[in-house]
């Protein structure tokens, strides 16, 4: 009877513990864990935005030359010559533009504007003479940028023409001289031995916010 006894008792103790056993797995169970935060992106520090296209065309742009200014206002340049009384040949040289005023710039752009948009631009016409701006250097043969120079006096030119679309830097006037350093050739038009001089007009004519053409020292609208 004493034996039964212990039996049932060591049998009650082993179901105890298996039933404790389990309890304790399944509260470690990893599904019974909080779930963790979804991750996020990392974003870009407030007032610091990527940069993109439109950061692009928000920069300011760098101002034209004096030579792009004028051959994109004005859609006609070109040079006519007169006689300088018939000295020896040599003609005065007159640079003609029709050119755009700049309605930002002008004030007087939105005058007399009734019958016509106000927000276009007006041409102009005007003309420079050469020797206003273009001087001859009498040392070394060949023009220069000098205010009063009478370049085509002095270098005895005449044929003078103005060539559209070079780079800054690059010629844009051509003339024969009878004077400066170089080789002779015939002058097709007048069939004269002459040396064909050229030079860049670029820094030295200005168009101005009026549309009118002048020498780029000049102060005037």
């Amino acid at each position: 009877m004493r034996q039964i006894s212990i039996l049932i008792a060591l049998f009650l103790a082993g179901f105890a513990a298996s039933q404790g056993a389990a309890g304790s797995a399944q509260a470690g169970m990893p599904g019974t864990y909080p779930e963790s935060p979804p991750q996020s992106r990392p974003q870009s520090a407030p007032g610091n935005p990527k940069p993109g296209p439109k950061a692009d065309t928000d920069k300011p742009q760098p101002a034209l030359s004096l030579k792009a200014e004028l051959e994109k206002r004005c859609r006609e340049i070109s040079i006519h010559e007169a006689p300088r009384g018939g000295y020896r040949g040599a003609m005065y040289a007159f640079v003609d533009t029709i050119c755009d005023d700049d309605p930002k710039n002008y004030p007087k752009h939105y005058e007399n504007a009734n019958h016509r948009d106000p927000h276009k631009p007006k041409e102009l016409k005007s003309t420079v003479n050469l020797d206003r701006c273009l001087g001859w250097d009498k040392k070394n043969g060949g023009f220069i940028k000098e205010i009063e120079g009478h370049a085509t006096y002095y270098g005895l030119c005449w044929g003078c023409s103005y060539k559209r679309g070079t780079k800054d830097g690059e010629n844009n006037l051509s003339c024969w001289c009878q004077y400066g350093k170089g080789e002779r050739v015939q002058d097709p038009i007048r069939k004269k031995m002459a040396i064909k001089m050229e030079f860049d007009l670029g820094p030295l004519l200005k168009v101005f916010p009026s549309g009118s053409v002048g020498c780029s020292h000049w102060d005037y609208e």
